[in-house]
């Protein structure tokens, strides 16, 4: 089992962050995602939901939100569908922490996976680099951070 994890700072409260982020039918701040949709009669916090995600690059991947927590401020969702990503087993938490004497957020994104071990450099640097990392930066842009 391998595992993949970054964290940041953002510099908004916890419930401005979880406001962009909550909705697992909304990937608006991945610059690298061309749409999201998410399966008829679903909501972006239906536990359950499947999403398919359409990447700029051509490839598309379906995952399904296995948990959302308001009151820990927490998404957990795995990946179901995708034949050419070199991982299998993917279950991915998106957690957020209040900073509160700074009025800042920490977030830290993480996942586990089954991976080759000639793969596994590569594909934590596709999540962190390529995902998370945009991902956050998105994030902070879309909250002007």
């Amino acid at each position: 089992m391998a595992r993949s994890c970054v964290s940041d700072i953002i510099a908004a409260p916890v419930d401005k962050v979880w406001s962009v982020v909550r909705d697992f039918g909304n990937l608006d701040y991945f610059a690298e995602a061309e749409s999201c949709r998410l399966g008829d009669g679903e909501t972006g916090s239906t536990v359950g939901a499947v999403r398919t995600v359409y990447l700029k690059s051509g490839l598309s991947a379906q995952e399904r939100l296995l948990g959302l927590d308001d009151y820990y401020y927490r998404a957990t969702y795995a990946l179901i569908d995708n034949p050419k990503f070199a991982y299998t087993g993917y279950v991915a938490t998106l957690q957020l922490t209040p900073l509160t004497t700074a009025s800042a957020t920490l977030l830290e994104w993480s996942a586990s996976y089954e991976v080759a071990e000639s793969d596994r450099a590569d594909v934590a640097a596709f999540l962190e680099q390529g995902v998370y990392e945009k991902c956050i930066a998105g994030i902070k842009r879309k909250l002007n951070c």
